[in-house]
This record gives structure tokens, sequence and C-alpha cells, in this order.
């Protein structure tokens, strides 16, 4: 096979997955619901950390934010986002997409890890290329609404429910449907 025909197949392969999936406006979740994650489907960009890149505690009532938005978190340290753990202090590679209510890439959107007593939120720049999400949901404005972050976690211990967090054009909280256990050393 070509590599022209693996990259084709490939990228048939990855929308049909997240046609198959339901990808579309977010509800209300379900505690426990799985995850309509497409772990096959993600590019993984590696970014090095910078000081802009690390979690800083959020003033905001993340519940009360209203569901919105189209998202996925595909991946974490390359593997699939769903019941993903870290050590306090070390390293974690985060991929997926964000898409705003309107199928645009929104200018404005942090990664929220919200935990028992505290919610954190680290900048996300929407750069990656994502014709594969563009193509299944049929809107072309998602065509680089991939996300690649790169970050130090230096946080409390704890489990944390992952969402992004969109400041515009419309203030929405898309739910990634995933939980990430940050372990203590």
């Amino acid at each position: 096979m070509t590599t022209k025909m693996m990259v084709f197949c490939g990228t048939m392969v990855c929308a049909l997955m997240v046609a198959a999936t339901g990808c579309g406006p977010q509800e209300e979740s379900v505690p426990g619901a799985a995850a309509p994650a497409m772990p096959d489907a993600a590019p993984i960009v590696e970014p090095r950390a910078t000081p802009i890149d690390v979690p800083a505690p959020l003033n905001v009532a993340i519940d009360d934010v209203p569901a919105g938005g189209y998202c996925s978190l595909d991946v974490i340290n390359g593997q699939p986002a769903s019941g993903a753990s870290v050590t306090v202090g070390n390293e974690a590679r985060f991929g997926g997409w964000v898409g705003d209510a309107d199928g645009q890439v929104p200018g404005d959107v942090q990664l929220v890890m919200a935990g028992a007593s505290v919610v954190y939120g680290i900048p996300l720049k929407m750069d990656v290329d994502r014709p594969d999400v563009a193509q299944a949901l049929e809107m072309p404005g998602l065509a680089r609404s991939g996300f690649g972050l790169s970050t130090v976690l230096d946080v409390e211990p704890g489990t944390y429910r992952l969402s992004a967090l969109i400041g515009s054009p419309t203030i929405a909280n898309c739910a990634f449907n995933a939980e990430l256990t940050v372990a203590a050393r």
C-alpha cells in the first residue's frame, strides 16, 4: 500500500470514528457515562510547557457554567483519555479538539480540571489541523480545532473531571466525559 493510500485510509477511518461516536452539541452529562473519545484519531502534538501552560486555580463555579460547544479529549500521555492517571509534578500531554456552538474555533479556551475542592485552568491554543473533525461534523470552521498541550501538573492530588471552558463568543463548558487521577509523589 502506498503512503498516499495509507494516509487516505487513515483519514477515512478517523472520519468514520468521529461520525460513529455521535459528536455533537453538549448536553448535561450523566455521571459515569462513557466518553465519546476517538483515541486513534488524535494527532499527538507535544509542545514544551511554558509558564503560561501551568495549571492555575480558577475562580469559577464550573458546574454553574452552561454546557455547550463541541469537543473531545482524545489522549493523555499518548493513551486514551478516559481513566488516565499521572503523578503530581510530572509532565502531562493532552491532545484533542474544541469548537464553539457555531462550529468555529474559539479564541479563548481553557482545559479545566475540576476537583473536589479546587478547579484549575490551563490555557489552550487550537492550532492543530483536524480535517477529520471538520469533515465528520460537516463544519469547515473546525479544520484547525485541534490542540496539543504539554504541562507539569503541580496540583493537589485527587481525581479531576476534565472539560473545556469556552470563553468566547459565549461562555460555555464542554465536558470531555473523562477523569484524570493525579497521585501524590
